[in-house]
């Protein structure tokens, strides 16, 4: 059943952001700069003060961890170029010029919907490493669903610029919905069949790259010339304290 209602969350969270794009197509930007900016500091925070310091204490080899993290940065990278920065629910293009980023209808999807799975598939990992973690799991997927929403929204209106078809439309943002119940699944089917704790160590280390760039993309880039004004930064604060006092 948790698999069940985090889908359900997961899934909301996406249909809330899309419809807003075609409800209120002229919503305020600043509204999702700021939770952008909250959720981004909310990531940093989490993967610093409880997901990095979970995979210290585990019999995993800590180079190996390293090694993954990294992988994970630049992976995170790699699926920016193809997403135009919308994997994050930020276009660094679209914001400071008139023109849609070099990107493809198709490279946009899979690239999106990739970066979904993993959030899905990671949900899983703090509950393996015994009740102890519990609580993070929910953190963790408190900070997915912070940053869901605007980054539908910002999917949302990348596919309207890119395809004309509402059939198109509609079933870029299903499969982007429907990939990190996906993750969640295929989680939970590798805990139950060849559940090694070493394997979820790797794959969390290698999320934690993506949080990284993530987090830091979101808070030195949510304003020209990376400039954090005072609204911002303290919505960066915001989401660091989020995690620390709950």
């Amino acid at each position: 059943m948790i698999l069940f209602y985090r889908s359900v969350l997961i899934i909301a969270a996406t249909l809330l952001g899309s419809v807003l794009v075609v409800v209120l197509p002229k919503l305020n930007k600043k509204f999702f700069d700021l939770l952008l900016v909250f959720s981004g500091g909310f990531l940093l925070s989490f993967t610093l003060i409880n997901i990095l310091p979970g995979l210290l204490i585990l019999n995993v080899n800590s180079n190996s961890m390293g090694i993954f993290v990294l992988i994970g940065f630049f992976f995170q990278i790699l699926l920016n170029f193809f997403s135009g920065g919308a994997d994050h629910g930020h276009t660094t293009e679209c914001d400071h010029k008139n023109h849609m980023p070099n990107i493809t209808l198709i490279s946009l999807v899979i690239s999106v919907c990739l970066h979904a799975f993993l959030d899905g598939l990671v949900l899983n990992v703090p509950t393996l490493f015994g009740h102890k973690h519990l609580h993070n799991s929910y953190g963790l997927l408190t900070g997915v669903l912070l940053h869901r929403i605007p980054e539908a929204f910002v999917l949302s209106n990348l596919l309207l610029n890119v395809t004309k078809s509402r059939r198109t439309y509609i079933f870029c943002l299903c499969c982007f919905a429907l990939t990190s119940p996906l993750g969640l699944c295929i989680g939970e089917i590798i805990r139950v069949c060849v559940y090694r704790e070493s394997i979820f160590a790797f794959i969390m280390a290698f999320v934690s790259g993506n949080f990284f760039h993530i987090s830091t993309t979101i808070l030195l880039e949510s304003s020209p010339g990376h400039y954090l004004h005072s609204k911002k930064l303290v919505a960066g604060l915001l989401g660091a304290l989020t995690v620390i006092l709950f």
